[in-house]
């Protein structure tokens, strides 16, 4: 995150970007790993989404073609024709299938070999595709005498040439019950010598849910009330933060929402009692009255037909998610804040169908310095130019006051206030790509959690905040002026 906020051309960004998604896969792969005795309990359910299959494919060349370059190897995926476009799965899992198979080809073929991924549908009925994955390799191969062990957890092949290859030999074990969870199952073709070849299934159901995602969203101009297919979702959005109502309210009402706002838990639960509201996104840690207290207020109204009653918070945990579900909310989203996620949950909770009129448009080549050129591309789009020069003045001044309050904090010490401030600073410059300050917010937000107290260093660490604050004033009217 750090070397992704400097100024970079265009080949050091894409290693930098390929560095970035492997990282994160890998945080999801330890995940799972810690899910094993889940798995073991019988208690790991999927969670699906809808999904584009050629999308995850898409994902996992990116997170592997790097690698099997530098073994010069060729790797490369085939997707039938009679797949289905978009099915209902758990992306995550299926990933993680994926790249163990992908990886575990790339560790066993020597340099100048070839990696083949093959997707095809072998089942469908009703609505439900079985679809088969092969994933083939020129690699060294395996005895059949040793296949009987390569799916039993911490199991590892014992011969020569294995010794010198890693690996915990949980993720084929995994795999499998990933696998058998999906309704499938996994299975390998493989010679000494000659090559493997390891295959899986998986059943998914056809879906035509929409799916948006940042790619998209970036490639196509989508005009008013084409995201929502001529419905206009009338939504409340409750935020104490002036830069977050403005950036997602923008959002919301270029892509043809009805959009009213609350400034605090008091003035939610005024709108929702004279308001019929299809959607409520409402922040969490907001002064005098957090979310939580805001949302079960308003549901003691004993409303009818009360809105879904979405979190909109930048804790981000998993756990966080199943407390805020817990305490009474309906459904949760991250900030910072992106329009993908925005508008697909609106989708989602509202079962709106795709709208059709979709209009391309020339995307600049994304260069990242102090202020991520995609992040203000969204914006942009979204909100208009001013729009976008309002917000950052108001993040100025906002910031300012935020960062001076911390290092007055500091001295008082008073670590409470730092944590509120920084809390708020994190997604402000998240939403708005200012991702050295946001990236350096994030870690002494975090460590201070970890401490909790003020520790020694911190001071340091809120003048490093400072300098690179600073240095996003002097640059960001140029930048935005380009």
């Amino acid at each position: 995150d750090l070397m992704n906020s400097t100024v970079l051309d265009e080949e050091q960004h894409r290693y930098v970007q390929t560095i970035k998604k492997s990282s994160e896969t890998l945080l999801n792969i330890l995940n799972d790993i810690l899910d094993l005795s889940k798995i073991d309990a019988g208690k790991l359910e999927l969670r699906k989404i809808p999904v584009k299959l050629k999308n995850t494919m898409e994902k996992l060349y990116a997170l592997f073609s790097q690698q099997a370059q530098v073994k010069d190897i060729n790797l490369y995926y085939h997707m039938d024709k009679n797949l289905p476009e978009k099915v209902m799965m758990d992306e995550t899992r299926l990933l993680q299938v994926l790249a163990n198979l992908t990886s575990n080809a790339i560790k066993f073929t020597d340099g100048g070999g070839s990696i083949n991924i093959s997707l095809k549908t072998i089942v469908k009925n009703a609505g439900k595709a079985t679809i088969k994955v092969v994933v083939s390799d020129s690699g060294i191969g395996i005895s059949q005498e040793n296949v009987k062990k390569l799916f039993s957890s911490f199991s590892q092949i014992e011969d020569s040439s294995t010794k010198s290859f890693g690996g915990t030999g949980l993720g084929l074990s995994i795999s499998k019950e990933l696998c058998k969870l999906m309704g499938g199952d996994i299975g390998v073709y493989s010679a000494l010598g000659l090559g493997s070849s390891f295959w899986f299934t998986f059943e998914a159901e056809e879906t035509d849910e929409q799916i948006i995602d940042d790619d998209e969203l970036m490639k196509k101009d989508v005009t008013i009330n084409n995201f929502f297919n001529e419905i206009v979702p009338k939504v409340l959005l409750v935020d104490d933060n002036m830069v977050n109502r403005q950036v997602a309210g923008e959002i919301l009402k270029k892509s043809g929402c009805d959009v009213d706002v609350a400034v605090n838990g008091q003035d939610a639960i005024n709108k929702a009692k004279k308001g019929s509201y299809d959607i409520i996104f409402m922040d969490i840690q907001m002064p005098d009255m957090d979310g939580v207290t805001a949302t079960k207020k308003i549901k003691e109204l004993g409303l009818k037909e009360l809105a879904p009653i979405v979190a909109m918070t930048a804790y981000s945990m998993k756990e966080d998610k199943e407390r805020f579900i817990k305490s009474g909310l309906d459904d949760y989203i991250s900030k910072p804040i992106k329009a993908s996620e925005l508008l697909n949950k609106i989708r989602s909770l509202m079962n709106i169908e795709k709208g059709e009129k979709e209009v391309e448009i020339d995307v600049a080549p994304v260069q990242v310095s102090v202020i991520n050129q995609e992040v203000v591309a969204q914006l942009k789009k979204y909100g208009g130019e001013e729009m976008v020069m309002n917000v950052f003045n108001d993040f100025e001044n906002e910031g300012q006051e935020q960062i001076d309050s911390c290092i007055l904090s500091l001295e008082d010490g008073n670590y409470e206030n730092i944590l509120i401030n920084l809390h708020t600073l994190k997604g402000n410059a998240g939403t708005l790509g200012i991702e050295k300050v946001s990236n350096l917010t994030i870690q002494i937000e975090g460590r201070l959690k970890e401490e909790q107290k003020i520790y020694e260093g911190l001071a340091a660490e809120l003048e490093e905040l400072k300098f690179y604050f600073e240095e996003f004033k002097a640059y960001y009217p140029t930048f935005l002026n380009k």
